[in-house]
């Protein structure tokens, strides 16, 4: 899968690490695609849907191995900036 999300270096994660939070909602790029790349870092995209056992069920997601570039794409639209109400 390919998905589009925000990067920051930081010495807390380890070098050759990437920890992304899952929680963002499907949205690809482009449906003709064969690999439509998801805008809103949809991290299921890159982990396995098979599970670790048939007794366990659970999802196997720290075995991903992932490629990282530098792309020049607009923010995603789907997340706007709040008003903030005075109380």
């Amino acid at each position: 899968g390919r998905i589009l999300a925000g990067a920051v270096v930081s010495k807390d994660i380890m070098g050759g690490v990437v920890s992304i939070n899952e929680g963002a909602w499907y949205d690809p790029e482009n449906l003709t695609d064969e690999n439509p790349r998801c805008n809103a870092g949809h991290v299921n995209l890159l982990t396995s849907s098979r599970p670790t056992s048939t007794m366990a069920q659970a999802t196997s997601i720290n075995t991903c191995l992932v490629a990282i570039k530098k792309v020049d794409a607009k923010a995603y639209a789907g997340v706007k900036t709040p008003i903030i109400k005075g109380a």
